[in-house]
């Protein structure tokens, strides 16, 4: 029974992936679901993204894109951290990042500093430009979305913070 709830999860899986264009574990940031690239804009000069797996399920989560859209109507950036691709940045890193702009945390319930909010883990922080740290909002998602981001060094991040729209 197992085997076969595996197997059709997989079936399910591709043809959520052929639906929306979606490359399952491969494929660069300019490869994947146009459907994303219109939501989401790209990292900023000081922070390269890449996502080595975009799940289906993320296209399904209406809640997740309709925020997404809201704060890109807003003029805002918006950037994804996962708490996978983050362990082991120092503290500094993170509040830096935070600083560029709009960030988007997945599962972050283990950051306990400021601007973030300590959650549960199966929640979802919005930190945008246009938002008071009291006004931070939190959406459910499922642990099944992951999305991954990686930092460059931190001086050229500090260097080009400066610089930055």
């Amino acid at each position: 029974m197992i085997e076969f709830e595996s197997r059709f999860a997989r079936l399910m899986a591709g043809v959520s992936e052929r639906m929306h264009g979606v490359k399952r574990n491969e494929g660069s940031f300019e490869e994947l679901a146009e459907s994303y690239l219109e939501l989401v804009s790209k990292a900023r000069r000081s922070v390269h993204t890449t996502f080595s797996f975009l799940p289906p399920e993320f296209f399904m989560n209406q809640e997740l894109l309709a925020k997404i859209r809201s704060l890109k109507e807003q003029n805002g950036e918006v950037e994804v951290v996962t708490k996978q691709t983050s362990q082991g940045q120092s503290l500094e890193v993170l509040d830096a990042l935070a600083e560029t702009g709009a960030t988007i945390y997945l599962n972050q319930g283990y950051i306990k500093h400021q601007p973030f909010t300590i959650l549960d883990g199966k929640d979802l922080v919005v930190h945008h430009s246009n938002l008071r740290l009291t006004d931070v909002e939190q959406i459910y998602v499922p642990d099944t979305i992951y999305i991954s981001k990686y930092i460059t060094d931190f001086n050229e991040l500090k260097r080009n913070s400066l610089t930055l729209e």
